[in-house]
């Protein structure tokens, strides 16, 4: 987010829970309107899907003591309990959830002044968006630190755009099989 907050690149990919960095005007001080896009689909692509993603999920082992229990706290957290986590840029997973309460939880008071809201809408809530949903989830998080690490190597200029993709995936296909062994 600081590069981003303190101009040094125009754009950023990322998701909503990094707005609370843009509504913290006092660590990152700023007088522009922070504005968005939809992710760019390749040209050609019949089918696109948008690589971002619902995320901060709540898991219930298939073996736990106390089933009944565990899944009332996943329905009151996809329902009821989603409207606290909308300050942390949390967008609900669960269907209905009413799109102004949604904008209003993650943009914050100072919306107006902060965002274009229109485009945050037209963004975040197009009905046209497929979004991934992981299921097979082996070795996911050491993948990600994988991924972060490359990712900064890269960044950096210690690895070139090639030497990134390769790295990244033989790290991550040794991941996998450490996983499933």
């Amino acid at each position: 987010q600081t590069p981003f907050l303190i101009e040094q690149d125009a754009l950023w990919i990322t998701s909503s829970f990094s707005l609370r960095y843009v509504a913290d005007k006092e660590e990152y001080p700023h007088d522009f309107v922070t504005t968005f896009a939809p992710m760019p689909v390749p040209i050609g692509a019949e089918d696109p899907w948008n690589t971002g993603s619902i995320n901060n999920w709540i898991q219930m082992k298939s073996d736990t003591a106390n089933p009944d229990a565990a899944w009332s706290l996943i329905q009151y957290w996809l329902k009821e309990g989603a409207q606290y986590m909308l300050p942390a840029g949390k967008v609900p997973a669960y269907p209905g959830t009413d799109e102004a309460t949604v904008v209003e939880g993650i943009l914050g008071p100072d919306r107006e002044e902060l965002y274009d809201v229109a485009a945050y809408q037209a963004a975040v809530f197009d009905p046209g968006i497929k979004l991934i949903t992981d299921t097979i989830t082996t070795g996911s998080a050491e993948i990600q630190q994988i991924a972060q690490g490359t990712s900064d190597r890269y960044l950096i200029g210690e690895l070139t755009i090639e030497e990134w993709a390769i790295e990244t995936k033989t790290q991550a296909d040794e991941a996998i099989a450490r996983a499933t062994a």
